[in-house]
C-alpha cells in the first residue's frame, strides 16, 4: 500500500498528488498556522505514505509556498498517539516538497510552533522551531543552523603546558599517546552556560583521535574541581537560548544530525538526539 501511494505521488497522479494551490497561497515570513484536517484529504494521503502510523490520527496541515515559486509545499503536524511530548504540546511536524522524482520529506521535527523567515539555499525560507532553533535548507533537506540558533563556541589551541592535564580527562589511551608525543593536540574555550558558572570546553585532535561518523571527542570541564560535567563527540558546539534551571542547552553537531544536552539539576545529560535527512 505504501509503495503504491509513493508511486502515485511520484507520478503526479490524481487524486493523491494534485494539490491545487489556494488563490492566495501563504508563504511570507511569520508563523505557519496549520489547520486541522478531517476526512481523507490529499494531504493526509501524502503524510500517511511516509508515516503509516499517522493513519486515522488527528492531523493539521497547510499548503505553504516556502520558496516563493508559486507551487505549494505541504506542512503537517501529527497530533495522534505517540506523536507528541508528555505535555501534548510539541508534536511531530513534517514538511514535504515536490521534486522531479516525486514528493520528498524535507523536514521532520517536533514543534509547538513553526515560523518561516529569510531566504536561503534554493530560495527556501528558514524554519524556526518554537522560537529557539533555526533550520536552513540544504540539498538534502532542512538541517539545524548552529550559527543562527545559538552562539557557536570558538575554540583556541591549548597552551603546551596544559596538554598532559587535558589528556588525563580523555582517559588512559590519551594519556599514553600524550606521553609518547604522538601528535595529540587540544583546543579549549571558556563557556558560561549559566551566569557566574564558567566551564571549560576541551576538544582532543590528532592521529586516531577523531572518528569519521561522530567527529572528535570533547569534554565539558568544571572549573572548580577539574572533573568533566559531560563528555561527547562531535564536530561543533553551540549554546542555545533555551534554558533549564538557568542553564543554557548545549547543541553538538555530528555527521547526519545533532544532540542537545540539557541541565538535569546536577549535570548535563542528553535531552534529545536528532538525525537529519530528507527521507525516513
Amino acid at each position: 500500500m505504501r509503495a503504491a501511494l509513493l508511486l502515485a505521488l511520484a507520478a503526479g497522479l490524481a487524486p493523491v498528488a494534485a494539490f491545487a494551490a489556494p488563490p492566495k497561497l501563504p508563504g511570507g515570513p511569520g508563523e505557519i498556522r496549520l489547520v486541522e484536517m478531517s476526512g481523507q484529504t490529499r494531504e493526509r494521503e501524502l503524510v500517511e505514505a511516509f508515516v503509516p502510523e499517522a493513519k486515522d490520527q488527528p492531523l493539521e496541515t497547510l499548503l505553504y509556498d516556502l520558496n516563493g515559486d508559486g507551487n505549494p509545499e505541504v506542512v503537517a503536524r501529527l497530533r495522534g498517539k505517540g506523536m507528541c511530548d508528555e505535555a501534548n504540546r510539541a508534536c511531530r511536524t513534517l514538511a514535504f516538497r515536490k521534486e522531479a522524482k516525486g514528493w520528498t520529506l524535507i523536514f521532520d521535527r517536533p514543534s509547538q510552533r513553526l515560523d518561516s523567515r529569510g531566504s536561503g539555499y534554493g530560495g527556501m525560507r528558514d524554519l524556526i522551531v518554537d522560537g529557539r532553533e533555526t533550520y536552513g535548507f540544504t540539498a538534502n533537506g532542512y538541517k539545524l543552523d548552529f550559527a543562527a540558533s545559538g552562539k557557536v563556541v570558538e575554540m583556541k589551541p591549548a597552551p603546551a603546558g596544559f596538554v598532559s592535564a587535558l589528556a588525563t580527562q580523555f582517559g588512559l589511551g590519551a594519556e599514553r599517546l600524550a606521553l609518547k608525543g604522538k601528535g595529540l593536540a587540544f583546543k579549549v574555550a571558556t563557556v558560561e552556560p549559566k551566569a557566574g558558572s564558567p566551564l571549560v570546553l576541551a576538544r582532543m585532535e590528532g592521529p586516531g583521535a577523531c572518528g569519521r561518523v561522530l567527529g572528535c571527542p570533547w569534554r565539558l570541564l568544571r572549573v572548580k574541581d577539574g572533573k568533566y560535567a559531560v563528555g561527547f563527540a562531535g564536530e561543533k558546539v553551540a549554546l542555545l537560548p533555551v534554558t533549564r534551571d538557568g542553564w543554557r542547552d548545549i547543541a553538538v553537531a555530528s555527521t547526519g544530525g545533532f544532540t542537545v544536552y540539557g541541565w538535569s539539576g546536577q549535570r548535563y545529560m542528553v535531552a534529545e538526539t536528532r538525525k537529519e535527512g530528507s527521507v525516513r
